[in-house]
Protein backbone atom coordinates (compact mmCIF):
# COMPACT_ATOMS: atom_id res chain seq x y z
CA UNK A 1 0.00 0.00 0.00
CA UNK A 2 2.93 2.67 0.81
CA UNK A 3 3.88 2.36 -2.97
CA UNK A 4 0.71 3.24 -4.32
CA UNK A 5 -0.20 6.12 -1.88
CA UNK A 6 2.48 7.93 -3.67
CA UNK A 7 1.22 7.46 -7.05
CA UNK A 8 -0.55 9.47 -9.06
CA UNK A 9 -2.04 8.64 -12.61
CA UNK A 10 -3.33 11.21 -15.42
CA UNK A 11 -5.35 10.63 -18.46
CA UNK A 12 -4.91 6.63 -17.55
CA UNK A 13 -6.38 4.49 -20.27
CA UNK A 14 -7.00 0.73 -20.47
CA UNK A 15 -3.35 -0.33 -20.96
CA UNK A 16 -0.22 0.15 -18.52
CA UNK A 17 3.16 1.29 -18.72
CA UNK A 18 5.13 -1.83 -20.25
CA UNK A 19 8.52 -1.63 -17.50
CA UNK A 20 11.51 -3.27 -18.94
CA UNK A 21 14.86 -3.70 -16.85
CA UNK A 22 17.02 -1.04 -18.29
CA UNK A 23 14.48 1.15 -19.77
CA UNK A 24 10.54 2.19 -20.09
CA UNK A 25 8.35 1.84 -22.92
CA UNK A 26 4.37 2.65 -23.00
CA UNK A 27 1.44 2.32 -24.79
CA UNK A 28 -0.54 5.34 -23.67
CA UNK A 29 -0.02 8.28 -25.84
CA UNK A 30 -0.95 11.16 -23.92
CA UNK A 31 1.90 11.53 -21.44
CA UNK A 32 1.79 10.54 -18.03
CA UNK A 33 3.25 11.89 -14.89
CA UNK A 34 2.79 8.57 -12.97
CA UNK A 35 4.86 9.29 -9.79
CA UNK A 36 5.88 12.16 -8.01
CA UNK A 37 8.96 11.57 -5.37
CA UNK A 38 8.81 13.49 -1.94
CA UNK A 39 11.03 15.19 0.14
CA UNK A 40 13.75 17.71 1.24
CA UNK A 41 17.13 15.69 0.59
CA UNK A 42 16.52 13.08 -1.53
CA UNK A 43 15.33 12.90 -5.41
CA UNK A 44 11.90 13.73 -6.86
CA UNK A 45 10.90 10.69 -9.65
CA UNK A 46 8.95 12.31 -12.70
CA UNK A 47 8.24 9.59 -15.33
CA UNK A 48 6.75 11.68 -19.05
CA UNK A 49 5.79 8.31 -20.96
CA UNK A 50 4.73 8.60 -24.67
CA UNK A 51 4.49 6.20 -27.87
CA UNK A 52 8.46 7.43 -28.49
CA UNK A 53 9.75 8.85 -25.40
CA UNK A 54 10.45 7.61 -21.93
CA UNK A 55 12.19 9.65 -19.41
CA UNK A 56 13.17 10.03 -15.71
CA UNK A 57 14.26 13.66 -14.42
CA UNK A 58 15.88 14.07 -11.25
CA UNK A 59 15.31 17.24 -9.36
CA UNK A 60 17.26 18.37 -6.81
CA UNK A 61 15.49 19.91 -3.30
CA UNK A 62 16.51 22.08 -0.54
CA UNK A 63 20.64 22.01 -1.47
CA UNK A 64 21.32 18.70 0.38
CA UNK A 65 22.34 16.69 -2.68
CA UNK A 66 20.58 14.09 -4.44
CA UNK A 67 20.37 10.66 -4.03
CA UNK A 68 20.26 8.73 -7.63
CA UNK A 69 20.25 5.25 -7.29
CA UNK A 70 20.15 4.51 -3.67
CA UNK A 71 17.20 6.19 -2.07
CA UNK A 72 16.81 5.26 1.06
CA UNK A 73 13.48 4.99 3.23
CA UNK A 74 13.38 6.78 6.74
CA UNK A 75 13.49 4.09 9.57
CA UNK A 76 14.50 6.22 12.38
CA UNK A 77 13.37 10.14 13.33
CA UNK A 78 15.03 11.48 16.32
CA UNK A 79 12.96 14.75 17.57
CA UNK A 80 14.42 17.06 19.86
CA UNK A 81 13.29 20.46 21.53
CA UNK A 82 14.44 22.78 24.34
CA UNK A 83 13.11 20.82 27.47
CA UNK A 84 12.85 17.08 25.62
CA UNK A 85 9.23 16.96 27.43
CA UNK A 86 6.19 18.13 25.73
CA UNK A 87 7.00 18.64 22.13
CA UNK A 88 9.50 15.79 21.23
CA UNK A 89 7.47 13.61 23.16
CA UNK A 90 4.30 14.82 21.56
CA UNK A 91 5.88 13.94 17.76
CA UNK A 92 7.48 10.64 18.99
CA UNK A 93 3.80 9.78 20.15
CA UNK A 94 2.12 10.68 17.10
CA UNK A 95 5.01 9.03 14.90
CA UNK A 96 4.97 5.79 16.67
CA UNK A 97 0.84 5.93 16.29
CA UNK A 98 0.75 6.87 12.52
CA UNK A 99 3.71 4.84 11.61
CA UNK A 100 4.30 1.79 13.95
CA UNK A 101 7.20 0.38 11.93
CA UNK A 102 9.40 3.46 11.94
CA UNK A 103 11.66 3.95 15.36
CA UNK A 104 10.96 7.47 16.98
CA UNK A 105 12.83 8.76 19.75
CA UNK A 106 12.62 12.29 21.66
CA UNK A 107 15.22 13.73 23.22
CA UNK A 108 16.08 17.06 25.04
CA UNK A 109 18.55 19.90 23.60
CA UNK A 110 18.91 21.83 27.40
CA UNK A 111 20.58 19.27 30.45
CA UNK A 112 18.72 21.17 33.04
CA UNK A 113 15.42 19.03 32.24
CA UNK A 114 16.53 16.03 32.34
CA UNK A 115 14.40 13.00 34.22
CA UNK A 116 11.25 15.38 34.11
CA UNK A 117 8.03 13.93 32.72
CA UNK A 118 5.35 15.65 29.87
CA UNK A 119 3.13 18.19 31.48
CA UNK A 120 -0.68 17.17 32.46
CA UNK A 121 -2.19 18.95 29.46
CA UNK A 122 -0.36 17.24 27.35
CA UNK A 123 -0.53 14.07 28.30
CA UNK A 124 -3.80 14.12 28.78
CA UNK A 125 -4.51 15.77 25.60
CA UNK A 126 -2.20 12.66 24.25
CA UNK A 127 -4.42 10.51 25.88
CA UNK A 128 -7.88 11.67 24.46
CA UNK A 129 -5.73 10.40 20.89
CA UNK A 130 -4.43 6.92 22.15
CA UNK A 131 -1.00 8.16 22.70
CA UNK A 132 0.37 7.18 26.17
CA UNK A 133 3.39 9.62 27.50
CA UNK A 134 3.22 9.00 31.30
CA UNK A 135 6.32 6.67 31.35
CA UNK A 136 8.41 9.33 29.31
CA UNK A 137 11.14 11.13 31.09
CA UNK A 138 12.91 14.12 29.25
CA UNK A 139 16.56 12.90 28.11
CA UNK A 140 19.47 14.21 26.57
CA UNK A 141 20.05 13.32 23.10
CA UNK A 142 23.44 11.16 22.71
CA UNK A 143 25.76 10.53 19.43
CA UNK A 144 24.67 7.20 18.96
CA UNK A 145 20.98 8.49 18.33
CA UNK A 146 21.53 11.46 16.35
CA UNK A 147 24.20 8.98 14.44
CA UNK A 148 21.50 6.46 14.25
CA UNK A 149 18.59 8.09 12.92
CA UNK A 150 17.65 8.98 9.51
CA UNK A 151 16.16 12.37 10.72
CA UNK A 152 16.52 14.93 12.84
CA UNK A 153 13.36 17.15 13.67
CA UNK A 154 13.46 20.36 15.80
CA UNK A 155 10.85 22.82 16.85
CA UNK A 156 12.22 26.26 17.31
CA UNK A 157 14.68 27.84 14.42
CA UNK A 158 16.99 28.88 17.39
CA UNK A 159 17.36 25.20 18.53
CA UNK A 160 18.39 24.24 15.35
CA UNK A 161 20.66 26.72 14.67
CA UNK A 162 22.69 26.00 18.06
CA UNK A 163 22.65 21.85 17.05
CA UNK A 164 24.18 22.76 13.91
CA UNK A 165 26.51 25.55 15.51
CA UNK A 166 27.70 22.51 18.00
CA UNK A 167 27.96 20.42 14.94
CA UNK A 168 28.94 21.85 11.72
CA UNK A 169 32.32 19.69 11.19
CA UNK A 170 29.90 16.46 10.49
CA UNK A 171 27.87 17.19 7.59
CA UNK A 172 26.18 13.86 7.64
CA UNK A 173 24.64 15.13 10.46
CA UNK A 174 23.29 18.41 9.20
CA UNK A 175 22.03 16.95 6.70
CA UNK A 176 19.58 15.13 8.55
CA UNK A 177 18.16 18.63 10.49
CA UNK A 178 14.63 19.60 9.78
CA UNK A 179 12.72 22.03 10.96
CA UNK A 180 8.72 20.25 11.77
CA UNK A 181 6.87 22.92 10.74
CA UNK A 182 8.91 23.04 7.39
CA UNK A 183 7.46 20.33 5.99
CA UNK A 184 3.95 22.09 6.39
CA UNK A 185 4.95 24.47 3.69
CA UNK A 186 2.58 27.80 2.91
CA UNK A 187 0.13 26.21 5.26
CA UNK A 188 2.78 27.12 8.05
CA UNK A 189 2.34 30.81 7.59
CA UNK A 190 4.94 33.42 9.27
CA UNK A 191 4.93 31.40 12.48
CA UNK A 192 7.93 29.26 11.67
CA UNK A 193 9.02 28.19 15.35
CA UNK A 194 6.57 26.16 17.32
CA UNK A 195 6.52 27.62 20.90
CA UNK A 196 7.12 26.00 23.78
CA UNK A 197 3.32 25.08 25.73
CA UNK A 198 5.15 25.14 29.41
CA UNK A 199 6.08 28.84 28.87
CA UNK A 200 3.01 29.73 26.48
CA UNK A 201 0.00 28.13 27.97
CA UNK A 202 -0.81 26.97 24.17
CA UNK A 203 -0.63 23.31 25.11
CA UNK A 204 -3.83 22.36 22.78
CA UNK A 205 -2.59 24.60 19.33
CA UNK A 206 0.74 23.22 19.84
CA UNK A 207 -0.44 19.50 20.14
CA UNK A 208 -2.25 19.92 16.75
CA UNK A 209 0.00 21.68 15.04
CA UNK A 210 2.60 18.94 15.89
CA UNK A 211 -0.12 16.10 15.05
CA UNK A 212 -0.21 18.21 11.16
CA UNK A 213 3.54 18.07 10.99
CA UNK A 214 4.07 14.94 11.51
CA UNK A 215 1.42 13.79 9.51
CA UNK A 216 3.10 16.12 6.52
CA UNK A 217 6.84 14.11 7.43
CA UNK A 218 4.92 10.85 7.17
CA UNK A 219 3.44 11.35 3.67
CA UNK A 220 6.83 13.33 2.29
CA UNK A 221 9.29 11.27 3.68
CA UNK A 222 7.92 7.64 2.50
CA UNK A 223 9.95 6.99 -0.37
CA UNK A 224 11.05 3.81 -2.50
CA UNK A 225 14.34 1.59 -0.90
CA UNK A 226 15.60 1.61 -4.78
CA UNK A 227 14.92 2.18 -8.70
CA UNK A 228 14.51 -1.90 -9.31
CA UNK A 229 11.65 -1.92 -6.47
CA UNK A 230 9.96 1.02 -8.59
CA UNK A 231 10.56 -0.85 -11.54
CA UNK A 232 9.28 -4.46 -9.72
CA UNK A 233 5.67 -2.47 -8.40
CA UNK A 234 4.92 -0.92 -11.91
CA UNK A 235 5.72 -4.55 -13.89
CA UNK A 236 3.13 -6.00 -11.20
CA UNK A 237 0.66 -3.03 -11.96
CA UNK A 238 0.97 -3.67 -15.75
CA UNK A 239 -0.51 -7.53 -14.94
CA UNK A 240 -3.24 -5.88 -12.77
CA UNK A 241 -4.13 -3.60 -15.33
CA UNK A 242 -4.10 -6.00 -17.83
CA UNK A 243 -6.51 -8.45 -15.91
CA UNK A 244 -8.44 -5.50 -15.35
CA UNK A 245 -9.04 -4.88 -18.53
CA UNK A 246 -10.29 -7.89 -19.39
CA UNK A 247 -13.07 -7.71 -16.93
CA UNK A 248 -14.07 -3.85 -17.82
CA UNK A 249 -16.96 -4.51 -19.89
CA UNK A 250 -18.45 -7.00 -16.86
CA UNK A 251 -17.53 -4.18 -14.80
CA UNK A 252 -19.25 -1.80 -16.89
CA UNK A 253 -22.44 -3.81 -17.13
CA UNK A 254 -22.19 -4.33 -13.39
CA UNK A 255 -21.61 -0.47 -13.28
CA UNK A 256 -24.72 0.15 -14.93
CA UNK A 257 -26.58 -2.38 -12.76
CA UNK A 258 -25.22 -0.85 -9.37
CA UNK A 259 -26.09 3.14 -10.58
CA UNK A 260 -29.82 1.36 -11.34
CA UNK A 261 -29.90 -0.24 -7.68
CA UNK A 262 -27.93 3.14 -6.50
CA UNK A 263 -30.90 4.92 -7.61
CA UNK A 264 -33.43 2.68 -6.54
CA UNK A 265 -31.52 2.18 -3.06
CA UNK A 266 -31.53 6.33 -3.08
CA UNK A 267 -35.20 6.25 -3.51
CA UNK A 268 -36.01 3.76 -0.84
CA UNK A 269 -33.54 5.47 1.74
CA UNK A 270 -35.60 8.55 0.78
CA UNK A 271 -38.83 6.81 2.17
CA UNK A 272 -37.13 5.22 4.93
CA UNK A 273 -36.34 8.61 5.85
CA UNK A 274 -39.61 10.00 5.80
CA UNK A 275 -40.80 7.10 7.32
CA UNK A 276 -38.51 7.31 10.07
CA UNK A 277 -39.24 11.29 10.30
CA UNK A 278 -42.53 10.31 10.81
CA UNK A 279 -42.17 7.48 13.63
CA UNK A 280 -39.85 10.01 14.84
CA UNK A 281 -42.71 12.31 15.24
CA UNK A 282 -45.14 9.91 16.66
CA UNK A 283 -42.71 8.72 19.28
CA UNK A 284 -42.22 12.47 20.01
CA UNK A 285 -46.07 13.19 20.70
CA UNK A 286 -46.18 10.11 22.14
CA UNK A 287 -43.84 11.03 24.47
CA UNK A 288 -45.15 14.46 25.11
CA UNK A 289 -48.57 12.70 25.51
CA UNK A 290 -46.79 11.15 28.07
CA UNK A 291 -45.45 14.01 29.95
CA UNK A 292 -48.74 15.28 29.59
CA UNK A 293 -50.80 12.45 31.37
CA UNK A 294 -47.86 11.97 33.95
CA UNK A 295 -48.80 15.53 34.83
CA UNK A 296 -52.76 15.27 34.51
CA UNK A 297 -52.01 12.55 37.12
CA UNK A 298 -50.00 14.75 39.48
CA UNK A 299 -52.56 17.46 39.21
CA UNK A 300 -55.86 15.10 39.98
CA UNK A 301 -53.94 13.91 42.88
CA UNK A 302 -53.50 17.28 44.08
CA UNK A 303 -56.73 18.16 43.64
CA UNK A 304 -58.42 15.09 45.51
CA UNK A 305 -55.65 16.17 48.53
CA UNK A 306 -57.67 19.28 48.36
CA UNK A 307 -61.07 18.06 48.31
CA UNK A 308 -60.02 16.08 51.01
CA UNK A 309 -58.82 19.13 53.42
CA UNK A 310 -62.07 20.83 51.97
CA UNK A 311 -64.14 18.03 53.21
CA UNK A 312 -62.85 17.82 56.41
CA UNK A 313 -63.08 21.93 56.65
CA UNK A 314 -66.82 21.70 55.62
CA UNK A 315 -67.34 18.86 58.22
CA UNK A 316 -65.62 21.22 61.06
CA UNK A 317 -67.75 24.16 59.71
CA UNK A 318 -70.77 22.45 60.16
CA UNK A 319 -70.43 21.38 63.53
CA UNK A 320 -68.82 24.47 64.86
CA UNK A 321 -72.29 26.19 63.40
CA UNK A 322 -74.43 23.62 64.78
CA UNK A 323 -72.68 24.55 68.51
CA UNK A 324 -73.23 28.36 66.81
CA UNK A 325 -77.18 27.58 66.73
CA UNK A 326 -77.10 26.34 70.07
CA UNK A 327 -75.80 28.57 71.96
CA UNK A 328 -77.06 31.36 70.11
CA UNK A 329 -80.60 29.27 70.98
CA UNK A 330 -79.44 29.56 74.99
CA UNK A 331 -78.83 33.06 74.72
CA UNK A 332 -82.13 34.18 73.02
CA UNK A 333 -83.97 32.55 75.82
CA UNK A 334 -82.04 33.81 78.43
CA UNK A 335 -82.48 37.73 76.97
CA UNK A 336 -86.02 37.14 76.44
CA UNK A 337 -86.06 35.61 80.36
CA UNK A 338 -84.05 38.54 81.37
CA UNK A 339 -86.39 41.09 79.12
CA UNK A 340 -89.41 39.82 81.38
CA UNK A 341 -87.58 40.10 84.35
CA UNK A 342 -86.68 43.81 83.14
CA UNK A 343 -90.35 44.60 82.17
CA UNK A 344 -91.60 43.35 85.61
CA UNK A 345 -88.89 44.96 87.91
CA UNK A 346 -90.07 48.29 85.44
CA UNK A 347 -94.02 48.18 86.66
CA UNK A 348 -92.77 48.02 89.93
CA UNK A 349 -90.05 50.87 89.58
CA UNK A 350 -93.30 52.56 88.06
CA UNK A 351 -95.94 52.13 90.68
CA UNK A 352 -92.91 52.85 93.19
CA UNK A 353 -92.54 56.12 92.09
CA UNK A 354 -96.21 56.68 91.45
CA UNK A 355 -96.72 55.94 95.07
CA UNK A 356 -93.61 58.37 95.96
CA UNK A 357 -94.84 61.22 94.19
CA UNK A 358 -98.45 60.34 96.42
CA UNK A 359 -96.51 60.57 99.53
CA UNK A 360 -94.71 63.91 98.29
CA UNK A 361 -98.28 65.40 97.20
CA UNK A 362 -99.39 64.62 100.63
CA UNK A 363 -96.84 65.55 102.69
CA UNK A 364 -96.48 69.18 100.34
CA UNK A 365 -100.40 69.38 101.65
CA UNK A 366 -99.01 68.91 105.23
CA UNK A 367 -96.43 71.44 104.99
CA UNK A 368 -98.81 73.95 103.86
CA UNK A 369 -101.44 73.03 106.50
CA UNK A 370 -98.92 73.16 109.72
CA UNK A 371 -97.65 76.58 108.23
CA UNK A 372 -101.30 77.90 107.77
CA UNK A 373 -101.65 76.51 111.21
CA UNK A 374 -98.70 78.44 112.38
CA UNK A 375 -99.66 82.04 110.89
CA UNK A 376 -102.48 81.85 112.02
CA UNK A 377 -101.55 80.91 115.80
CA UNK A 378 -98.85 83.84 115.38
CA UNK A 379 -95.29 82.04 115.17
Amino acid sequence: DEYFNDLECSHLQKECLLVERGGLAASSEPPVQMIRGSSSGFVTLTLFVDAQKASIEKNKECGHGVRSREIQRVNSVLFICLAGTDRSAAAMGWLRKLSPVTVAEAAALSPHFLGARPSTEIERLAEEKGILLENHRAQKFSLEQINKADLIIFFEVADLVDFREGHRDRKDILSKTRLLLDYLGESAGHNRALADPRSYGNHRKCFEMIETGVRAMIKKERIYQSDEGMLDILTNMKQDMKVLGASNSNLQKRLQTTRKEARRVQKLQSEIKSHAMAVAQLVEDNEKIKTRLVESERKNSQLHMKLDISRREVCTWKSKMIEMKALLNSKDKEGKDRVDEIRRLNKKLASCIDRLKTEICSRKALENRVEELLHHSGY
